[in-house]
């Protein structure tokens, strides 16, 4: 079954979801850990105007203060450095390069059922995409690759995408499923 030349597409589109997924988690994580350091950076800050008003003068609170200051300048050096806004923007852009591509690979997986075959035209179709969708992974920002969010995420597109959900047409002298 897999030996007929539409499987190029369907693992292509399958590839192509996988990367949208795992482009999409990696957004999320991203925004929340730039949104965590937001918070602390508000938070720390806060703590050490008020304790440097209200506990200096207590023993424990030249030390929460001090804390509290060192944990600001801390935050407030890095966060400039990690770029978190970048990074997300880099992100979005790959991510919505993957949903196009995702969208115009299950328009071609939709044509080759409607029309019962992969012919000529869904050939040119599909070289056309792959030519397009080659820029994408050259732009991708580079990512600590999570290998357990890949497995989960592979493991969606395996649910959501079987072999058994896609159409083979029958090749000249192979019969379907044989």
């Amino acid at each position: 079954m897999k030996e007929h030349p539409v499987w190029e597409v369907y693992d292509f589109l399958r590839t192509a979801l996988l990367n949208e997924k795992y482009y999409a988690s990696q957004l999320v994580r991203h925004t929340r850990l730039r949104l965590t350091v937001e918070l602390a950076l508000s938070i720390f800050a806060s703590i050490s105007v008020i304790t440097g008003l209200m506990v200096i003068n207590i023993p424990w609170g030249k030390t929460l203060w001090l804390l509290a200051s060192v944990m600001t300048a801390i935050l407030a050096i890095l966060a400039p450095l990690l770029r978190f806004g970048d990074k997300e923007r880099s992100i979005e852009i790959v991510l919505r390069k993957y949903r196009a591509l995702n969208n115009e690979l299950l328009e071609l997986k939709n044509k080759i059922e409607e029309k019962k075959t992969y012919d000529e035209e869904c050939i040119n179709t599909f070289k056309e995409i792959l030519k397009r969708s080659s820029k994408i992974a050259h732009e991708a920002p580079p990512l600590v690759i999570d290998k357990k969010l890949i497995k989960e995420k592979t493991d969606e597109v395996l649910n959501e995408m079987p072999p058994s959900s896609f159409f083979v047409p029958e090749a000249k002298g192979v019969k379907n499923g044989s």
